[in-house]
């Protein structure tokens, strides 16, 4: 078994957003920004990708972002859920936030 800090090809977190109807789209677009802003601040992320849902096949649930992270080892993203700048994204967010999903895979 793999120790939680040894390094695997690459491990992505992807997590899905479903706002409240009473957010605006300013109030989504700072979300938005503030998660881009992480990557620039949290060295361990190695790449954030994503946005606004296009899909047109219905069965989104809602949810309307889509963001995939990637992270070089299971260490860099437990660091990452703790890093403060991390908890003040999450403080963005909650305010807004109608639901979430959040699934993390490594890519072997």
């Amino acid at each position: 078994m793999k120790k939680s800090n040894q390094k695997i090809n690459s491990i992505q977190r992807a997590i899905g957003f479903r706002f409240k109807e009473t957010s605006s789209e300013a109030d989504v677009d700072s979300v938005v920004k503030a998660l881009r802003d992480m990557k620039g601040i949290i060295t361990e992320i190695r790449s954030l990708q994503g946005g606004r849902n296009i899909s047109s096949a219905g069965r989104d649930k809602g949810f309307t972002h889509l963001f995939v992270l990637s992270f070089d080892c299971m260490a860099d993203l437990e660091s990452y859920a703790r890093h403060p700048a991390h908890m003040d994204f999450v403080q963005v967010l909650l305010p807004h936030l109608a639901d979430s999903i959040e699934l993390d895979s490594h890519l072997s």
